[in-house]
């Protein structure tokens, strides 16, 4: 059966419509300061930001169609991989403050991460979307004034003492 004119211009208009909208979602992800990433079920990284490619200090070449294994120590690997596994059994989104990561430099960063799932049009989660604040400063921030009020503290119980 051969498509009609309109039914052809009708084809052509949604393929337009959906490469536009594809490119502006794609835009949306990359101009948002914080890093994004998508993984599927194997892991892999699928979709990433520029902030993300930053955070990783690697092209986004470098990036997609690996795993966490192929940047991170093995600990820090594991540790990623047991969050994104049990997302993925329980369907779950996680917060998570506090996760440590090393990036390609050797510095240690302090993230919060937020964690979901995508499911596809069966239902069945097939990837996770995670975005990412680096909250380092923070957390060095916190432990300086913790420790500046320990010292405080340590003075006055050293004056009333006397």
């Amino acid at each position: 059966m051969e498509a009609t004119v309109p039914d052809r211009v009708t084809s052509i208009a949604l393929a337009s419509e959906i490469t536009i909208s594809t490119q502006f979602l794609a835009g949306i992800i990359d101009e948002t300061a914080h890093p994004i990433f998508v993984k599927d079920r194997q892991f892999r990284f699928v979709v990433i930001n520029q902030a993300f490619c930053e955070l990783m200090s690697a092209p986004r070449d470098e990036i997609l169609g690996k795993n966490d294994y192929d940047f991170f120590p093995l600990e820090e690997a594991d540790w990623f991989r047991r969050k994104d596994t049990d997302m993925f059994a329980t369907g779950e989104s996680q917060v998570i403050d506090g996760e440590s990561f090393t990036d390609q430099q050797g510095r240690h960063h302090v993230l919060a991460t937020t964690k979901a799932p995508l499911r596809g049009p069966t239902g069945e989660i097939e990837y996770l979307v995670g975005i990412i604040k680096d909250i380092s400063q923070i957390k060095a921030a916190e432990d300086a004034l913790r420790r500046t009020n320990e010292e405080l503290e340590r003075r006055v119980r050293e004056r009333t003492a006397a």
